[in-house]
């Protein structure tokens, strides 16, 4: 599923070195490396989407959808909480501080478990609880006697406060017995390639405890060497190196969206 880090900044060390223009340290790949995971990455939300207006089609392994789905599938997080996750008083649940890597807050799930509409339920029985919007759907939905939100029929809204993504759930679950399961996707690990120095020259050194490979799959290898070999070529001064690696991606982009 990974690509290796040292594959591909060996490949971009070839391909810069060609030209003789300079060296891309290991500090700098680095740097670059995680940007482009992150375009790649974040690119599939897009074409996820635009995909989504398109019909699909019925050839095994080929629908577009099913492949960024399923690119998509490996960083989706489920996650239970309770015990001191939900604030006492308001319901609400701080995502960034119980999730370091949250990236999109996928579903939120709830089982009052102090509610006797549970009580004869399973262990692992979650009510999905209906996203709306804080400021136009919340005091609707508190007042309408017909859309009252209720422990089978829960709804939450995000908000932002001091810059940290946090829900408010309704009803409001009990902070010890009721349960809250929470499905996001996460962030991509930050790509790391290690090494040690030796004679002032840095050699890959994959032992080390911060070494971290790719997450993404096997099939962005291409993608991910065009876009850091963009990056570089700034970097050393080589328009060749950037303006080649640029008019790579955008027909790998082309041959995607087709």
């Amino acid at each position: 599923m990974a690509v290796s880090v040292n594959k591909v900044y060996q490949t971009v060390l070839r391909l810069c070195n060609k030209e003789k223009r300079g060296f891309l340290t290991p500090k700098e790949f680095n740097l670059f490396a995680d940007t482009a995971q992150m375009d790649i990455f974040e690119q599939y939300f897009f074409d996820l989407s635009q995909h989504q207006r398109r019909s699909g089609n019925t050839t095994e392994h080929s629908d577009p959808r099913d492949i960024i789905e399923d690119k998509i599938a490996y960083f989706k997080v489920w996650a239970n909480t309770n015990n001191g996750s939900v604030s006492s008083n308001f319901g609400d649940v701080d995502l960034q501080s119980l999730f370091s890597d949250l990236y999109r807050l996928s579903s939120v799930r709830v089982r009052y478990v102090s509610s006797p509409v549970f009580m004869n339920m399973a262990d692992d029985d979650f009510v999905l609880a209906e996203e709306l919007d804080g400021d136009r759907d919340y005091f609707l939905y508190g007042n309408g006697k017909k859309s009252s939100f209720n422990v089978k029929r829960p709804i939450f809204f995000k908000y932002n406060n001091q810059n940290e993504l946090k829900i408010k759930i309704r009803p409001f679950p009990d902070p010890v017995e009721d349960k809250i399961r929470i499905n996001y996707i996460r962030r991509p690990k930050r790509p790391i390639s290690t090494y040690v120095v030796y004679a002032d020259r840095p050699y890959y050194n994959a032992t080390a405890a911060d070494h971290q490979d790719f997450e993404l799959h096997s099939s962005e290898y291409n993608n991910l060497v065009n876009k850091i070999l963009m990056m570089a070529g700034v970097t050393i001064g080589s328009q060749a190196i950037a303006q080649a690696a640029a008019a790579e991606d955008n027909k790998s982009i082309q041959q995607e969206k087709l």
